[in-house]
């Protein structure tokens, strides 16, 4: 993926997946306040305020200095749901519910 900035206005995701891999990648993510630390690693904005994304997206726009700082922290943040991580640790909780019913 080649972009400068990922928005990423969802109502509801259960896990966001597509924010975890542009988060990756490196673009700014706007969206899930389970992964998404505002202002550190992306930003975030009250579901439904239209002003507000627009303002964060004109920042963004204007600001490639906070672009790049959000998208390599971003990047830290995506390693933690890296899917050999997360296949191992439901390998782990199958497992152990599966013990638990034998």
């Amino acid at each position: 993926m080649d972009a400068d900035l990922f928005v990423f206005p969802s109502l509801y995701e259960g896990f966001p997946h597509t924010l975890v891999k542009a988060m990756e990648v490196g673009p700014n993510c706007s969206g899930n306040i389970d992964i998404v630390r505002d202002d550190i690693d992306g930003r975030l904005f009250p579901v439904g305020d239209v002003l507000k994304l627009a303002s964060i997206i004109e920042e963004f726009v204007c600001e490639q200095n906070t672009r790049e700082r959000l998208g390599e922290e971003a990047k830290i943040v995506a390693e933690c749901f890296h899917p050999d991580l997360i296949f191992h640790k439901w390998d782990q909780v199958i497992r152990e519910v599966k013990g638990q019913i034998i």
